[in-house]
């Protein structure tokens, strides 16, 4: 359903992956049949639009317990910082978030037509440059007291020194 709806707004291209169980197996992975959604699920959107690719992953629990997670993450998202370190960013953020471990993150973006590329992440050593202006991608994995969670979104790197 999620492909269809995207396909009929006019995605050129829809790839969608779903980690039914986060508390079992954090793989997303592309579904085809009906598959039993546990307590805590995560579905991430791959779309791409006149050339140009976004994704958007959402941690759902049956509790409501991603809210203060997902409203962080919006957080991170409108301060992170040109010409700095994005792991120093991330890990400041993190800290600020009470019961929070970061288990991975990862910056994204296209490089002229094709899909989404890694520019950064905490699992490339080495690839953690300053990310400049422009537009990305920002994927990351919480262990919460309450359970795994994991987000992406579009993000745009503003430089807030000048």
């Amino acid at each position: 359903m999620i492909e269809k709806h995207a396909r009929l707004a006019g995605a050129e291209e829809a790839y969608i992956a779903v980690a039914p169980d986060l508390a079992a197996d954090r793989r997303l992975t592309r579904v085809s049949n009906p598959t039993r959604l546990a307590d805590r699920f995560a579905v991430r959107a791959s779309i791409a639009y006149k050339g140009a690719w976004l994704r958007r992953t959402r941690t759902f629990a049956r509790d409501d317990k991603t809210a203060r997670a997902d409203a962080w993450f919006e957080g991170v998202i409108r301060g992170i910082e040109a010409g700095k370190p994005i792991s120093g960013q991330l890990a400041a953020y993190v800290e600020a978030l009470s019961d929070a471990t970061l288990e991975f993150w990862m910056v994204e973006s296209c490089v002229g037509s094709y899909p989404l590329s890694v520019m950064a992440s905490s699992r490339m050593p080495g690839r953690d440059a300053p990310i400049e202006g422009g537009f990305f991608v920002l994927t990351m994995g919480l262990s919460l007291r309450d359970g795994p969670w994991m987000g992406t979104s579009p993000l745009i790197v503003n430089d807030l020194s000048s």
